[in-house]
């Protein structure tokens, strides 16, 4: 790694845990501002932008970068973007509105939000992508900030004039407006790398699936006809746990180049460089987790809000799936890198099938149940991705059907 990119990489991670920090803020100052009773519609809001980003704006700017580096030019390439969105965008509207009373408490003005947030995560991943595409990580740590802290800043009138709920979900979509003027700020570059794992929807796909098996807990307990009140803590407490999956995205892109480059010129890792790191992420989920459970009231309740609402299980699930999370990301990149994609899909096909089942018949009405269920998949996860990549490693590609 040359020092260049260390010097890159660093600063993508100080711009995400600055964006991180505003985020944080905006929630909670959200939540302190409305009350834990009501915010649990805004909580769904956020969950739903939370994991749109990590599929539709992830997967929307390795698109973007691909279309670029090919030629296409860039009018083309929004014009592409906006109608692929508009079907979405609909779609998630209508969903909204069918579930306007389990998932935002009967506030109608959320399903246009909703809507508005699928366009916007997009609209960021296009924006994302031409930034990516400049010789300097500067324009993309820039944006990456400015959007939670635009976020942040229209909360104060907000918080002066007593604004309603809705306005603090206006508040969100906000954030969208530096990746609206992306494109005449930027001049369009002829650098980049586009990922090489040959298309988007797979990589996109995984990407919302693990995100949700691990984030997605408000929206499973707003459908299982939870408290309003539980709905709001485990968000967020779950935002906490949040942070080091927002600075691993943040390098993502780069990580997918690396490994794809490694792949692509023969440079196979061996076992052990899997399977060591990966002890220690697994060691290192542990430690969190004991931690989680130590600190949990004396901590996490008081500067959440959440009290002895949850016992220190829960925090100590949560703390120590988010760690898994991770490990889960890396492998299903270097899956896709190593061409596994029969593997991704079988993976990852699991705790979407559960999720589905879990909800329609109310498995998760509990955030004890949530926590431990995550847990136990994210677990399942890094386990059959490690075995398939070890069996893949140790043999000819030419034997081997991933």
């Amino acid at each position: 790694m040359t020092k260049g990119t260390r010097a890159g990489n660093g600063l993508l991670v100080a711009a995400s845990i600055l964006s991180g920090a505003f985020a944080t803020a905006a929630i909670l100052i959200s939540q302190r501002r409305i009350g834990n009773d009501g915010f649990a519609p805004l909580a769904q809001l956020w969950t739903v932008w939370a994991l749109l980003t990590a599929s539709v704006t992830f997967g929307t700017q390795q698109w973007t970068v691909r279309q670029l580096v090919t030629g296409t030019p860039l009018g083309r390439v929004v014009r592409g973007i906006l109608r692929r969105s508009v079907v979405p965008t609909i779609v998630a509207t209508v969903c909204a509105v069918q579930f306007i009373d389990e998932l935002f408490d009967g506030r109608l003005w959320f399903a246009p939000l909703v809507g508005a947030v699928v366009l916007g995560t997009a609209i960021t991943g296009f924006g994302r992508g031409l930034a990516a595409m400049m010789p300097e990580p500067n324009h993309l740590a820039t944006l990456i900030v400015s959007e939670n802290l635009i976020r942040l800043a229209v909360l104060v009138p907000l918080v002066i004039t007593d604004a309603t709920i809705e306005w603090y979900g206006l508040s969100l979509v906000a954030g969208f407006a530096p990746y609206l003027a992306v494109q005449r700020t930027m001049r369009e570059s002829g650098e980049g790398t586009p990922s090489g794992s040959g298309g988007i929807l797979l990589p996109a796909a995984a990407g919302g699936v693990g995100y949700a098996t691990m984030f997605g807990a408000p929206l499973l307990l707003g459908l299982s006809a939870a408290p309003s009140a539980d709905v709001s803590s485990l968000f967020l407490v779950l935002a906490i746990a949040r942070v080091p999956f927002v600075l691993m995205l943040g390098l993502l892109p780069r990580l997918v180049v690396d490994f794809e480059r490694r792949v692509s010129s023969g440079d196979l890792p061996e076992v052990g460089e899997v399977l060591r790191p990966l002890s220690l992420c697994v060691a290192a989920a542990a430690a969190v987790g004991v931690l989680a459970w130590l600190f949990s009231e004396a901590t996490f309740g008081k500067l959440l809000g959440t009290n002895d609402q949850f016992g220190g299980e829960v925090y100590a699930l949560v703390g120590f799936a988010s760690i898994l999370a991770l490990a889960a990301l890396v492998l299903t990149m270097l899956s896709l890198a190593l061409d596994m994609r029969h593997t991704v899909v079988m993976v990852w096909s699991v705790p979407l099938v559960l999720m589905i089942v879990g909800a329609n018949r109310a498995w998760f009405s509990t955030a004890s149940a949530i926590a431990w269920s995550v847990a136990a998949l994210e677990a399942f996860v890094v386990t059959a991705f490690a075995l398939r990549i070890s069996t893949r490693l140790r043999r000819p590609s030419d034997s081997f059907v991933g």
